[in-house]
Order: structure tokens, then C-alpha cells, then sequence
């Protein structure tokens, strides 16, 4: 049997866990038919109401390190779920480990995992627009 992304390796449904109240349910309608850019466009918005940054529509380091743990987990879980593990945050963090990166920032190993993940090609990072 083959696998694609959005093959769902389970029946049983989904179960979302939450700490500050979000609505998943729209990421999770986007993952589960397989709209990875709508998908990806709706992380972002949750993670910016999630953190209360819509307004600024970006996260300081402080946002990144008081960020709700289980709602992050979920938004992962939901994207390692519905692409049968090709996507999600810790699928990109074993990358960028696997590359030989850590906390601490080297353009190096973005540049080789920017490769890996295929957001970058030819010396050049892939205008999102492009994807």
C-alpha cells in the first residue's frame, strides 16, 4: 500500500486539546483535505491569536517562549496526523537536528535545511507566492 500526504493513518477522530481556548477546527478541515497553503496560512493566524499578537501580525522571542505548549502540540499533532508525517513542526525540527542545528542560529544549516524542506533552491529562498 502507498502513502500520500493527507492518507489518514487512523479512523478514530482527532481528539483537540487546548489551553487558551482556540478553535482548531478549521485547521483541522484545511489538513484533512490535504489544502496545505490554506492549512499553513490558518497556522499562522492561530498562532497569532493564540499569543494575542493579530494586530502586529508577527511573534517576539518572549511570544515564541510563552506560547502555549499543548496548543502548540496540537497544531503539530494535527499536521504530523493528516501528512502521514511529512509535515508538521517537530518533522522540521528533526531536520534541522538531523543537519546538525541546535537553538543557536548558523546560516549554514538554514540554508541546508531551507534545501531539505524545499523552501529554498538554487542559492535562493522559494518566494512563498511560488510554493
Amino acid at each position: 500500500m502507498v502513502f500520500r500526504a493527507g492518507d489518514r493513518l487512523t479512523n478514530r477522530p482527532y481528539e483537540i486539546k487546548k489551553e487558551v481556548g482556540m478553535d482548531y477546527t478549521s485547521l483541522r478541515d484545511l489538513l484533512a483535505a490535504g489544502k496545505w497553503k490554506k492549512a499553513n496560512w490558518e497556522t499562522g493566524q492561530v498562532i497569532l491569536r493564540a499569543a494575542n499578537r493579530e494586530k502586529e501580525g508577527w511573534l517576539r522571542y518572549e511570544d515564541i517562549e510563552k506560547f502555549p505548549k499543548t496548543d502548540f502540540r496540537t497544531m503539530d499533532d494535527l499536521w504530523v496526523e493528516y501528512s502521514s508525517g511529512c509535515f508538521g513542526f517537530s518533522v522540521q525540527k528533526r531536520i534541522w537536528e538531523k543537519l546538525g542545528g541546535t537553538k543557536e542560529w548558523d546560516d549554514g544549516i538554514a540554508k541546508n535545511w531551507g534545501v531539505a524542506i524545499g523552501w529554498r533552491r538554487e542559492e535562493s529562498w522559494i518566494n512563498y507566492k511560488r510554493m
